[in-house]
């Protein structure tokens, strides 16, 4: 977020003091739901607000986008969540570690992530596998 992960953005938005019906509706109404995105559309701070929302509001319409659009956003958003905190994983520089980043990848649906210590490693580990084949 641009304001250092503070929440001094929700003074800015343009929907404080607004109903929260256009934003929360109870049902699918179509109509309160287009009066909470035409707000949003002209908000200054619209992208603060669809990044403060992402990890953390499951329901509502926030920046911008509806709690059903941003669900298929939710999902790619943890799963690379998850790849990266297996960055600093266990066995970091092996063979092992090599593995198990493409194990977790694959896992997640995600493209594996380039580790250099663990790539090095795996390289070394085929030069030397190809070397006791000879």
């Amino acid at each position: 977020m641009s304001k250092n992960n503070d929440y001094d953005w929700r003074d800015d938005a343009a929907c404080k003091g607004l109903p929260t019906e256009w934003f929360f509706p109870e049902t699918k109404d179509h109509e309160m739901q287009s009066r909470g995105l035409d707000v949003c559309a002209g908000c200054s701070v619209k992208k603060d607000c669809y990044e403060y929302a992402l990890p953390y509001e499951e329901f509502g319409t926030w920046g911008g986008v509806n709690q059903g659009k941003r669900l298929k956003a939710r999902r790619v958003y943890f799963k690379i969540q998850r790849a990266e905190r297996s960055v600093n994983h266990w066995d970091c520089g092996s063979e092992k570690g090599y593995q198990y980043l493409r194990r977790q990848a694959a896992k997640n649906g995600v493209t594996p992530i380039q580790c250099n210590p663990c790539r090095l490693a795996h390289n070394l580990y085929n030069v030397e596998y190809d070397a006791l084949k000879k």
